[in-house]
């Protein structure tokens, strides 16, 4: 699936997405410095090598559709969308997404970039479900999945709220 985005820039009004580069890395990296970003994220603070490393083998792992969220107004990364295709079923993906650029939270953001992949997905016609856990603490969240992108809530646990996307 991941050969359907390569070179490819999904546009929306003010942001693109594109798969994840190397040089990704450093931006990566800064994001997850931010405590409120790893407590929404459950990630632990990592070395920059070992972003770099890891950003190495998203790009290699076959089952990895890593995003990057860019700013048109000024070509900078934003955030990230993560596709985890599901080995058991390849019509099915995890999906994950957060804005690591804290100024640009709460602006409609993840929204745009949300549509502007599910749009992209539907056309290409490579997935029929998105999955997506999001922690108990990520309320707002929580509510855009739910109540104006209306994803099925599947179950809750004592940490997260799963939630489910069809696609066709």
């Amino acid at each position: 699936m991941k050969d359907k985005f390569i070179g490819k820039k999904i546009n929306s009004e003010r942001i693109y997405i594109r798969l994840i580069e190397e040089q990704d890395a450093s931006y990566l990296y800064r994001w997850l410095l931010d405590e409120e970003t790893r407590k929404l994220t459950e990630s632990s603070e990592s070395s920059f090598d070992e972003t770099v490393e890891l950003v190495k083998e998203w790009i290699n792992d076959p089952n990895i559709v890593e995003f990057i969220i860019v700013d048109k107004s000024n070509n900078e990364p934003i955030g990230d969308i993560t596709l985890r295709l599901d080995t058991d079923d390849n019509n099915k993906a995890e999906f994950g997404t957060i804005i690591g650029e804290k100024g640009y939270r709460g602006k409609g953001y993840v929204r745009e970039s949300v549509d502007a992949l599910i749009s992209e997905l539907k056309r290409e016609k490579c997935l029929k479900e998105l999955y997506f856990e999001i922690l108990l603490v990520n309320e707002p969240s929580i509510k855009l999945f739910k109540y104006k992108f209306g994803w099925k809530e599947t179950h809750r646990d004592e940490k997260q709220a799963y939630f489910s996307h069809l696609l066709l």
